[in-house]
C-alpha cells in the first residue's frame, strides 16, 4: 500500500521551523511511517529551508504561504498532477482544501481536520461528503463539534484519533537538570488573551518568589512589551522565538510546569502532549480538547479561574510518571490506526466508522497490534482492546507492554486476580519499569495489600507513602510514582476534621463499599449503609472485628442484613476501634431512612454523614434530604464525587458496573456520575443551607445549616438537561467550588 502524505498549510513550512502545529503533525507522521517501513511519499510546498530526510519528499512548485490571509488554493490546485505522478493507493490529507482538489481522482482520501468548528456556512462548505473521502478529527471535542448526529452519512465516514509524537520528542532528561521555572509557549499573533498570556503575566506578578519564562514570536508590539516587562519584573523572562529542535525540547524538559491557560476552543492542544513527553506536567484551561489530554494529578490539572491556577502552581507531580503517561500519545499508535483504516477502506470499499476489531488481525505485526489495542483501550472499547492484546500475546507471549496493559484493562473491570497475574509477568520480563510496579500497586489496592509500593523502582517511598499509593483512585492506574507526600485532602481527612471540631458522637456513611473511608474514621458510634456486601469487605470484617450480632431480615418490609461489630485489636487501620460501636446495614438508603433510621437516631442524632452511594443526582439529593431529617443541629453532610475531572467520569449511569459496560470514550474506571447536579439543585432550592464543594478527592461537597453565600436560579428541568459541558465551563459558579484550604474557614464557623 502506497501512501501520499500531504502537508502545507498557512505560513508553516517543512521542516517545521517555529511552532507550526499542523506541519509538526505532518513531520511526525512522516517519521512514524518511515519507522514502520511503510511505502509513502510526503508532498509539501516548495521549501525555503531544505533538509535531507531518509524518506521521499516531493515539492510543489508553489511556495509556502507568507501569512494566514494568503490563498491556500494555488498549492491545492498543484496537487492533482503530483498525485497522478506518484500513484498512491490512499491519500492522507491534512486539510479540507487539499482533499477538495483530489476527490475527482477517485483515490481513497483520509482528510484530517485540525480546525475548531467555524461558522455554519463554512462548516457546510468544508465538510461535504464525497464517495471516496473519510474524515478524521484529532480529538473527541473536535469530532463532537463538527459531526452532526443526525447526519448519518457523514457520521459513518467520520472518526476521531489523537495526534502523536515521534520517538525523538520523548525526552525526559536527567532529574538534576530540571529547573524550577513555569513555562508558556505560543505564537504572539494570538494576542494577550486568546492563549492566556495575560493570565500567565498576572501569575508572575502574584508570585514574585517563582520564576516565569515565556517564549513566542509574532506581533512585534507584543514582543516589545514583553521585552520591556522582563526588565521591570525580576521573576519574568521573555525568550523570544523558540525554534523547533533541541532548544524546544530542552525548554520543556527543564520546566517545572507548563501553563496553557488558553481561552479558545482548542481542537487538540499539541503543546500539551509535547510538554508531557518531557515529563513536564501541564496546568491548562478547560477549553476545547485540553481536558482530554490531561490526567488530573498525574500529568497535570485543569483550572478555570486565576485563583485556581495560582493554587495549583505548588502541586507536586512525579515527572517520570507524567512521562510514562505521555507514551499513550506515541506516533506508533496513530500510524497503526490510520494504516489499518486505510487497509480496510481498500479491501472493503464500504463506509466505516472505526476499524473493525475482528477482521484480518493476523495480518498485523506485533507493533501494529499493540498500537491498535492501545488506541481502542484509550477510547474505552475494552472488549476490542482485550481481543487485540490477547492476539498479540498469542504471537509474543513475553511482550511486557501487552502484559502490563492487559493487566490494567482487567483492573478497570475490577478483576484484580487476573490483573495481578499479568502485571507480575510483565515485571518478570522487565523488572526495571517503574510504571509496571505502580500498576501492580494499584491492583493490590483492591486486595488491601499496602506493602506493594515498596517494590516500585526507582522510588523509595516511606510507609505512609506506600499506603497512599495503594489507595489511589482508579483514574490513577497509569504509572504514578509519588516522590513526596501528597498534599491533597482525602474525604476521610475532611470527615475526621469536622467530627473533631464539633466533638461529634455519631457518624453515618451511605455507600461504604470496601470500607476505605469507614475504617479510618474515629467516632464513638459508626453506622454504615450499603446495598450489598463486597467480598473484600466481608474478608475484612472476619479478619479485623468480632461479629457480635448478625441478623438477616427477609420479609417484605425489611430485606436488610444487620451486622454489629466490636474491635479485636487497637490497630489504627481497623474498621472498628476499642470503645467504639459500629453497625453495618446492607440495604438501600431509601429503605434505611424509611424503616431503620428513626430508631437508630431517636436518641443520638447524626453528627457527620458522608454520602457516597448511588452516583445519580436524584438519589444523592434524596439522601441529603433524608439525612437532614436526622441530622444534629450542628451536624454536617459531606458528599463525595461532586467535581468530576472528565466527561467520562461524569457520564450518567445507574451504577459503576453499568458505566463500565457502556464503552464510554476515554473511560479509565474512575466514575463520579452526575452527583454534581445534586449540588446545583441544593443551591437552587434550599435557601436554608450553606453549600460548597472542596476541590480535592474528586470534589467533596459540604452541606450545613445556615445562610447560603449566593443562590442559583435553575429549575429542576434545567438541571436535568445539564451536561458535563455546562459544568466544565462554570465549575466555580455552579458548585461554589473552593480550594481545599477553605476547610479551615468551614471549621471556624462550626
Amino acid at each position: 500500500m502506497r501512501i501520499a502524505l500531504i502537508g502545507g498549510r498557512d505560513f508553516q513550512q517543512f521542516p517545521t521551523q517555529s511552532y507550526g502545529g499542523v506541519e509538526t503533525c505532518v513531520e511526525n507522521l512522516a517519521w512514524g511511517l518511515h519507522k514502520a517501513r511503510k511505502d509513502f511519499v510526503c508532498i509539501v510546498p516548495k521549501r525555503t529551508v531544505v533538509q535531507d530526510y531518509p524518506f521521499e519528499v516531493i515539492e510543489s512548485n508553489v511556495a509556502p504561504l507568507s501569512g494566514p490571509a494568503d490563498n491556500v488554493w494555488p498549492f491545492a490546485q498543484s496537487l492533482p498532477a503530483i498525485i497522478k505522478a506518484v500513484k498512491p493507493d490512499v491519500i492522507w490529507a491534512q486539510a479540507f482544501w487539499a482533499a477538495e482538489t483530489l476527490k475527482s481522482l477517485n483515490i481513497p482520501i483520509i482528510c484530517t481536520f485540525h480546525d475548531f468548528v467555524p461558522d455554519t456556512a463554512r462548516k457546510n462548505a468544508w465538510f461535504t461528503f464525497r464517495e471516496n473521502t473519510w474524515y478524521r478529527f484529532i480529538s473527541q471535542f473536535q469530532f463532537n463539534q463538527w459531526v452532526d448526529a443526525a447526519a448519518d452519512l457523514l457520521r459513518d465516514r467520520s472518526f476521531w484519533l489523537h495526534t502523536g509524537l515521534a520517538d525523538h520528542e520523548f525526552d525526559l532528561g536527567p532529574a538534576q537538570e530540571r529547573q524550577d521555572y513555569y513555562l508558556w509557549v505560543a505564537g504572539l499573533n494570538w494576542g494577550w488573551h486568546t492563549k492566556g498570556l495575560a493570565l500567565f503575566i498576572e501569575l508572575a506578578k502574584r508570585h514574585p518568589e517563582k520564576q516565569f519564562l515565556a517564549y513566542g514570536t509574532g506581533r512585534r508590539e507584543i514582543e516589545a512589551q514583553l521585552t520591556t516587562l522582563a526588565r521591570t519584573l525580576p521573576n519574568f523572562e521573555f525568550g523570544g522565538a523558540l525554534e523547533r529542535g533541541q532548544a524546544h525540547r530542552t525548554a520543556f524538559a527543564r520546566a517545572r510546569l507548563f501553563l496553557m491557560p488558553t481561552q479558545m476552543p482548542e481542537p487538540f492542544g499539541r503543546t500539551v502532549i509535547e510538554s508531557m513527553s518531557k515529563g513536564t506536567p501541564v496546568l491548562g484551561s478547560t477549553n476545547g480538547a485540553v481536558p482530554e489530554l490531561i490526567a488530573p494529578g498525574l500529568s497535570g490539572h485543569t483550572a478555570t479561574a486565576l485563583d485556581d491556577y495560582s493554587r495549583l502552581l505548588d502541586h507536586q507531580y512525579d515527572h517520570e510518571a507524567c512521562y510514562a503517561y505521555s507514551r499513550r500519545f506515541h506516533i506508533d499508535i496513530e500510524i497503526a490506526f490510520l494504516t489499518r483504516t486505510s487497509e480496510q477502506i481498500l479491501s472493503s470499499g464500504h463506509t466505516r466508522n472505526t476499524p473493525s476489531a475482528t477482521k484480518d488481525k493476523a495480518t498485523l505485526s506485533v507493533e501494529q497490534l499493540l498500537g491498535q489495542a492501545m488506541y481502542l483501550h484509550q477510547c474505552g472499547d475494552l472488549a476490542a482492546a482485550e481481543d487485540l492484546y490477547q492476539r498479540l500475546l498469542g504471537q509474543a507471549p513475553s511482550d511486557a507492554d501487552a502484559l502490563n496493559l492487559l493487566g490494567v484493562l482487567y483492573l478497570q473491570r475490577r478483576q484484580p486476580k487476573q490483573a495481578e497475574m499479568l502485571i507480575r509477568k510483565a515485571i518478570t520480563v522487565a523488572p526495571d519499569q517503574a510504571e509496571y510496579h505502580q500498576n501492580l500497586a494499584n491492583v493490590l489496592k483492591f486486595q488491601d495489600i499496602s506493602s506493594s509500593q515498596a517494590h516500585s523502582h526507582p522510588c523509595r517511598p516511606s510507609p505512609d507513602q506506600a499506603h497512599e499509593a495503594v489507595t489511589l483512585p482508579p483514574e490513577d492506574h497509569a504509572m504514578r510514582c509519588p516522590t513526596e507526600q501528597t498534599t491533597c485532602l482525602k474525604r476521610w481527612d475532611v470527615i475526621q476534621a469536622v467530627l473533631d471540631r464539633i466533638q461529634g458522637h455519631t457518624y453515618l456513611e451511605i455507600g461504604i463499599d470496601r470500607g476505605e473511608s469507614f475504617r479510618r474514621i474515629r467516632a464513638r458510634r459508626k453506622v454504615g449503609v450499603d446495598p450489598a456486601p463486597t467480598q473484600n469487605m466481608m474478608d475484612e470484617l472476619l479478619d479485623q472485628a468480632a461479629v457480635t450480632q448478625f441478623h438477616y431480615n427477609t420479609d417484605d418490609s425489611g430485606h436488610t442484613t444487620h451486622i454489629r461489630l466490636e474491635a479485636r485489636t487497637q490497630d489504627q487501620q481497623r474498621l472498628v476501634h476499642q470503645n467504639e460501636a459500629a453497625s453495618i446495614l446492607f440495604t438501600t438508603s431509601d429503605r434505611f431512612f424509611a424503616q431503620l433510621a428513626p430508631d437508630l437516631f431517636r436518641l443520638q442524632r447524626i453528627s457527620v454523614a458522608l454520602l457516597d452511594g448511588l452516583h445519580t443526582h436524584t438519589q444523592t439529593y434524596a439522601d441529603v434530604d433524608n439525612t437532614l431529617a436526622f441530622l444534629d443541629e450542628s451536624g454536617v453532610i459531606l458528599i463525595h464525587d461532586c467535581n468530576p475531572p472528565t466527561a467520562a467520569a461524569a457520564y450518567p449511569a445507574e451504577s459503576w458496573a453499568t458505566a463500565a459496560q457502556m464503552n464510554i470514550p476515554c473511560w479509565t474506571g474512575s466514575w463520579c456520575g452526575d452527583v454534581w447536579k445534586s449540588i446545583v439543585r441544593l443551591r437552587s432550592r434550599r435557601s436554608d443551607l450553606h453549600v460548597c464543594v472542596l476541590d480535592c478527592d474528586y470534589g467533596i461537597g459540604i452541606v450545613r445549616r445556615g445562610r447560603p453565600e449566593r443562590m442559583l436560579e435553575f429549575t429542576d428541568d434545567q438541571i436535568d438537561r445539564m451536561t458535563f459541558k455546562d459544568l466544565q465551563g462554570q465549575r466555580e459558579r455552579l458548585l461554589n467550588l473552593k480550594p481545599q484550604g477553605y476547610l479551615d474557614e468551614v471549621l471556624i464557623h462550626l
